[in-house]
């Protein structure tokens, strides 16, 4: 049996090592407006996902339905076969005919299916993928050197979801990979979620030039709802742009925010560019499209500015923080009681009234204390306070939605915080939920039963 099973093995890897040997060296591609535009973009261009055999056209055995993915550096452009190591880079352009060239030496195949590509300064990467039973979260960069792929090692294994709505990001100006969520696929365990994808929340983002991740929270579960069912998904420069319930949303992962466009008159023609046989690509606001089939270059204005952001978040803070902030709070206050109690020997007769030691506290600020009134106010009728109102009390109303949201998430939690300490009650303080009019955005109030706890401390 041991022996059968050794045959069976060598004949696998003998046929793939032919098979990759039986892929034509050099790939012609007939030019056109679309490729040209490609070729002569400045800005970062994410890669371009292409269906089976309608870009590079071979006829080798395993390949003429084996899709490709188009990557594009400041100085080259190539083409990679998905779920293997090939990589054709453009060695010749005229007016008619692009030239590709095969310039890797791989041999090994099906390690890598549904990877996450992509590209910082001349290097390629991809990253995760699903091969031999189970998904990986290894990133591989491609080795012009020796013409060969190889490991990237990184602080740990995080695994993300396979195409077609893969949530990875990379940000080229910060060199950073964006991983929202994981998805785990092991056929070979026996626990059932993992054959389908278990999917592990934890938000992380992965320095690439020291190969340590990070963690940042916790992912919203509406967040991977959006992912998970989204019809259609590109990237631009702060994250994605996705096609979701007939709606186009942004995802921001610079701002940790999600915004959805006002008027919905450009999304069927959104879903029409990411149908079959298209090559799309973002760039300074166009989508860009060429059909394979058509041969028809068009393309369509996305304005970022009709976007209006939401309330929804891709990621939550995750609640240990709030328990090490509270720690560090309690601790410092123990510090400073101990060490600003004056010693016995100092305290004399005479000034022994005047040395009473003064419990450590901690108060509202002025512009706190205004935001908990106006929530006091309405709470006490039954009402919530939006965001708008929020954002007048703390001063902000003219800024930008970025910076909006940051005073208020930091005003938050600073009450929150207090409040903990001074009840020493595990409870959130500022309370919300959806509004009744719209439920994308959430409305905030008090509970009757804190506000009567409040008010002896403001």
């Amino acid at each position: 049996m041991k022996n059968f099973v050794l045959f069976a093995f060598t004949l696998v890897f003998f046929a793939q090592k032919n098979q990759a040997q039986l892929i034509e060296k050099v790939i012609e591609v007939r030019n056109n407006p679309f490729l040209q535009h490609l070729i002569g973009v400045k800005e970062y261009v994410y890669p371009i996902r292409v269906t089976g055999n309608t870009f590079l056209h071979s006829d080798a055995p395993g390949f003429t339905n084996k899709e490709q993915v188009i990557l594009k550096t400041p100085k080259n452009l190539y083409v990679q076969y998905l779920g293997t190591g090939f990589l054709f880079r453009l060695t010749s352009v005229n007016d008619s005919i692009l030239t590709f060239t095969r310039i890797d030496n791989t041999e090994n195949l099906n390690y890598n299916q549904g990877a996450y590509h992509f590209t910082a300064g001349e290097d390629i990467f991809n990253f995760g993928g699903y091969g031999f039973w189970k998904s990986n979260g290894h990133l591989r960069i491609y080795n012009a050197a020796i013409n060969e792929w190889g490991i990237v090692p990184t602080s740990e294994e995080a695994i993300p979801a396979l195409f077609p709505n893969n949530p990875s990001w990379f940000d080229p100006l910060t060199s950073t990979l964006y991983l929202p969520f994981q998805t785990v696929i092991n056929v070979g365990l026996i626990e059932r979620t993992f054959a389908s994808g278990k999917i592990i929340n934890d938000s992380k983002v992965l320095d690439i030039k020291t190969g340590n991740w990070k963690n940042t929270g916790k992912v919203s579960e509406e967040y991977i709802e959006m992912i998970k069912k989204c019809q259609a998904r590109f990237n631009y420069n702060k994250g994605l742009i996705i096609l979701w319930n007939e709606d186009l949303y942004l995802i921001n992962y610079l701002e940790n925010s999600i915004y959805k466009m006002r008027s919905n008159s450009v999304t069927q023609n959104i879903l029409h560019m990411a149908g079959q046989g298209n090559m799309v690509y973002y760039s300074n606001g166009t989508l860009h499209r060429f059909n394979l089939y058509s041969k028809i270059t068009d393309s369509i204005q996305i304005n970022l500015s009709d976007f209006k952001r939401t309330s929804m978040r891709i990621t939550e803070r995750d609640p240990m923080v709030y328990y090490i902030t509270l720690a560090v709070i309690i601790c410092s206050a123990i510090l400073i009681f101990i060490f600003k109690k004056p010693s016995r020997s100092s305290v004399t007769m005479t000034d022994a009234s005047t040395s009473e030691e003064k419990p450590f506290t901690i108060s509202f600020s002025g512009t706190e204390k205004t935001l908990i009134n106006l929530l006091i106010s309405k709470s006490t009728k039954n009402r919530t306070i939006s965001i708008e109102e929020i954002n007048y009390v703390l001063g902000v109303k003219d800024k930008n939605t970025g910076l909006q949201k940051k005073v208020r998430s930091d005003t938050f939690n600073d009450i929150n915080e207090k409040f903990r300490f001074l009840t020493q009650r595990d409870q959130v303080l500022i309370q919300s939920k959806r509004s009744e009019e719209d439920k994308r955005y959430f409305e905030y109030y008090i509970n009757h039963e804190n506000i009567r706890v409040l008010q002896q401390f403001i």
